[in-house]
């Protein structure tokens, strides 16, 4: 089955709601697909969702807190490594 909107690039500098969207569908495939593969791409759509001013401020602070509370679990998991 062909999918080719997987392959479109994403509209968001007109709809930084998709973001916010994309952010939401890989938080809840995280725990099936695992770690490896989705950590870099949810790190990047918070920064996004973070940075967007369009956005309201309550999702950008709560982006940058999952976006801390990421770098920081990260940084702890490598140095117990």
């Amino acid at each position: 089955m062909s999918r080719p909107y997987l392959h479109a690039p994403p509209d968001y500098p007109t709809q930084p709601e998709l973001a916010v969207a994309a952010l939401i569908r890989m938080l809840t495939r995280f725990p099936v697909v695992g770690h490896a593969c989705m950590t870099e791409p949810i790190e990047h759509h918070l920064a996004i969702v973070a940075a967007d001013a369009r956005l309201p401020q309550a999702i950008r602070d709560a982006a940058a807190a999952a976006a801390q509370d990421g770098h920081a679990a990260t940084k702890a998991g490598a140095l117990s490594s």
